[in-house]
């Protein structure tokens, strides 16, 4: 099945704001209504949709490509 994956059948990652709701604030040890940057990635097949995965980061996380460009706030 992971041969038929084609990821640009339809939009990769895409990015947003949100604010944390009680599920995201908890999980991530901050306040409910906290900025939180969300990246959520799709992969399809021919009948559509087969996975996804939506990450949140905790405020103050950096996220970049490259070596040494992903961290928490406090490294």
């Amino acid at each position: 099945m992971i041969d038929r994956i084609n990821p640009r059948a339809a939009p990769g990652l895409q990015q947003a704001g949100f604010h944390a709701d009680r599920r995201d604030a908890r999980l991530l040890q901050t306040r409910q209504g906290q900025a939180l940057l969300i990246l959520h990635r799709m992969a399809w097949n021919d009948l559509g949709p087969i996975t996804t995965v939506r990450v949140a980061f905790q405020p103050g996380h950096c996220f970049g490509a490259g070596e040494g460009r992903d961290h928490g706030a406090n490294t």
